[in-house]
């Protein structure tokens, strides 16, 4: 015959001097009186969640009764080592909740009746088979239900703060506030479906910086903010999120400033611009940076930067995600224009050396830093550098050439010099842009006493002759130029073609050359000079006037 095992709980609830007290008593033992260890836990339970939290966890012995009083303090009674001043439990019992009491593998759900109270539960075991009721005196919502604890995990990431940031979820109508670490609530399987929820556009603050936070997916990709978990089962869930990110496109100019004009989203905008429709870390914004003027600069696309970080594009149309908040620069690389340069010569100054003016440019002189001035000799010549200007002043900048002096008229050398500006942050110089000029060889300087003239540095393209002054009293200067080396014969005839004077007559290195023609003892009329080498012939005509 099989044993017949008889376990008694009875659980009295009394008023006290405190009117919130609430008293457990319970005994597990045999049918012969053998007192059984066994364990009681409770659990504040809300009715509205369906949800449950443990606040105590006790437990009897083979040889006495479990007695314990909770008043906002616990004191167990009847168990070795213990007395009724012995603090166990911290947690209040509230006289007005419902609790959740668990023996072994079955529990009850109760809410007192009234402030004091008497009620009874009942566990007994009879032929292997447990079972747990409750006395009429407490209100009973669930009696002998088997326990299936269930743990339903929830956790937010938010990207590149979701170790140091938290946020909110649900659990039915309960807010948790959590980061990546899971926060686990415990749920029966009578209490199953089950809703979590997110919380959409949380403004959140991790490592100093604050985001809006836009929902995305919950695991397995649902989009869904809610959703209800049917099946009865543990669950570990992760809310994840994009960060809304606050973002400046603007054109990086450098000194030239950062105005101009870019593109967002396929639409032309004004440089800086900051875009009206959220930004999100996961979705890809399109920008294009516009080649452009600015200032007398073209600035031609480089590449991107975010924050001081080169995003790896040099293309200028681009997909961008931002990792935060910050700016978006299109670097550009530049190069300066002539139209600042009002290049002009002084003409008015018949025979005295050539001048050069230009403005100064519109850009600080840490930008463009210097103008370089080159020169050439007739339209075919190869420019030559002859010297370069800091751009340390203001208004304008003159450079003058002691090697030529200024003329007008035909029979003359056309000159050509141009002024290009340097522009340091991008290491380049403006396009060669000459300006003309008549003038002729400048024979009044000494230059035995001088540096040595540059004009030895410099070699002509082509063959040509000419003189100055015309008409002359009674001498004039003859300027040639020949490209290579050669036999030169230089002569001067009068109208008849009568020879009256030879003037070089032996050979010459390339390069340019002078000769001085005294007509001193020649009467006043038109003359032809001639010039004879390597092939080229040409003749031109002077008048002596006396």
């Amino acid at each position: 015959m099989k044993k017949l095992f008889f376990l008694i709980i009875t659980f009295f609830v009394y008023c006290s001097l405190y009117a919130d007290q609430r008293e457990f008593l319970f005994s597990a033992k045999t049918s012969t009186g053998t007192y059984l260890a066994t364990t009681i836990i409770i659990y504040s339970y809300d009715t509205e969640t369906n949800g449950y939290t443990k606040i105590s966890t006790s437990g009897s012995t083979s040889t006495s009764p479990f007695f314990s009083i909770w008043n906002g303090r616990a004191y167990v009674r009847g168990v070795s080592g213990q007395d009724s001043t012995t603090t166990v439990d911290p947690n209040p019992l509230d006289s007005v909740a419902t609790y959740l009491i668990r023996v072994e593998n079955l529990y009850v759900i109760i809410h007192p009746s009234a402030q004091g109270f008497d009620a009874q539960i009942y566990y007994t075991v009879t032929n292997g088979t447990p079972s747990l009721t409750v006395s009429t005196a407490a209100t009973v919502i669930a009696e002998n239900e088997p326990w299936s604890q269930k743990t339903i995990s929830l956790r937010n990431d938010f990207g590149g703060d979701r170790d140091s940031v938290s946020g909110k979820v649900y659990l039915h109508s309960e807010e948790i506030t959590t980061g990546y670490s899971y926060a686990s609530r415990y749920r029966q399987a009578a209490d199953f479906p089950q809703g979590i929820s997110g919380e959409d556009n949380q403004y959140l603050s991790g490592n100093g910086v604050s985001y809006y936070r836009k929902w995305r997916t919950w695991d397995g990709g649902i989009t869904s903010i809610s959703q209800s978990l049917s099946t009865v089962t543990d669950y570990n869930k992760t809310a994840t999120y994009a960060r809304q990110c606050n973002i400046t496109i603007q054109n990086d100019f450098g000194a030239a400033g950062s105005g101009g004009t870019i593109k967002f989203g396929g639409n032309t905008q004004n440089s800086p611009y900051q875009p009206i429709s959220p930004v999100y870390e996961d979705v890809n914004s399109t920008v294009e940076g516009l080649s452009q003027s600015l200032s007398y600069i073209d600035f031609t696309f480089n590449h991107w930067e975010f924050e001081s970080g080169n995003i790896g594009s040099s293309n200028p149309k681009t997909d961008f995600k931002p990792t935060s908040h910050g700016t978006l620069k299109a670097k550009f690389t530049g190069k300066p224009t002539n139209g600042y340069r009002s290049l002009s010569f002084n003409t008015n100054e018949e025979g005295q050396p050539i001048k050069v003016t230009w403005s100064k440019h519109t850009l600080d002189n840490s930008d463009v830093t210097k103008y370089y001035i080159y020169r050439k000799v007739t339209t075919g010549g190869t420019p030559f550098l002859l010297d370069s200007v800091f751009a340390n002043g203001s208004g304008t900048y003159t450079y003058t050439d002691n090697d030529y002096a200024i003329c007008s008229g035909e029979n003359k050398i056309l000159l050509f010099y141009d002024v290009r500006a340097y522009y340091s942050p991008s290491h380049q110089f403006a396009d060669a842009d000459f300006g003309a000029v008549y003038g002729f060889y400048n024979t009044e300087i000494d230059r035995d006493n001088t540096k040595p003239s540059i004009l030895m540095n410099e070699v002509p393209t082509d063959y040509s002759i000419s003189n100055y002054p015309n008409p002359f009293n009674p001498t004039t200067t003859i300027n040639y130029q020949l490209p290579k080396n050669g036999f030169v014969t230089i002569k001067v005839y009068d109208l008849l073609g009568k020879e009256v004077a030879t003037l070089v007559n032996e050979s010459k290195s390339a390069g340019y050359h002078i000769v001085n023609f005294d007509a001193s003892k020649l009467t006043s009329g038109v003359y032809v000079y001639t010039i004879n080498t390597n092939g080229f012939v040409q003749s031109k005509k002077m008048l002596l006037m006396k």
